[in-house]
């Protein structure tokens, strides 16, 4: 079966064009875009590790110094009381930063694929199919008119698809033209099939 992605009429084809050009401009973008939410968010784990880093070090000193201040003779329970409460209190926020990291390293590559590829398949949904039937119709419709009897059947679909105005203004009787195989009649209603098909008449007649 041949495959004919775009119309011969230059208005019709370029606006093909046009359109396939901006799908893809549509799937870049929202790679970019996604590309960008992952390197934010593994930018902003990287402040979590870094609450990590300082707070672990502040709580291994304050720790360090709560135990050199129990050794302090008499006082020295109450002097490392405020050293111990202040090294949980950094440990704590030292742990908060890890996990806020860890969360946002988990969540970065999903969540920026997840971004990307969504608005991409909901184009693609409706493009793409939309696309492959006019190319496979277009291509069917191509063949038909170089094939023997294809003017005839092309003219016979625009007789089922085509509005009854449009056909008694070729014909006043156009069904009974067609099986009478009036060649004038039927080369106007395949004409308009192929016209409906974004395939050129005179382009297809030349190659019969």
């Amino acid at each position: 079966m041949r495959i004919k992605p775009y119309a011969d009429s230059p208005v019709r084809g370029s606006l093909q064009v046009l359109a396939d050009l901006a799908v893809v401009v549509w799937i870049i973008a929202w790679i970019v875009v996604g590309r960008l939410i992952h390197d934010v968010l593994e930018q902003t784990a990287k402040l979590g590790y870094g609450i990590r880093d300082g707070s672990s070090g502040i709580a291994s000193g304050l720790r360090r110094a709560g135990d050199e201040a129990a050794g302090v003779p008499l006082v020295g329970d109450r002097l490392q009381s405020p050293f111990s409460r202040a090294g949980d209190a950094a440990g704590s926020l030292a742990e908060t930063g890890q996990q806020f990291g860890d969360r946002l390293t988990w969540l970065a590559l999903p969540l920026g694929v997840l971004i990307a590829v969504l608005p991409v398949l909901a184009v693609l949904a409706i493009w793409a199919p939309l696309r492959w039937r006019f190319a496979r119709q277009a291509g069917a419709t191509a063949e038909l008119a170089v094939s023997p009897a294809g003017q005839s059947v092309l003219a016979l679909r625009a007789l089922a698809t085509q509005p009854v105005h449009k056909l008694t203004s070729i014909s006043a009787d156009p069904v009974a033209a067609w099986r009478a195989g009036d060649a004038a009649v039927i080369d106007r209603l395949a004409g308009i099939e192929m016209r409906r098909r974004g395939v050129r008449r005179r382009r297809i007649l030349a190659r019969s």
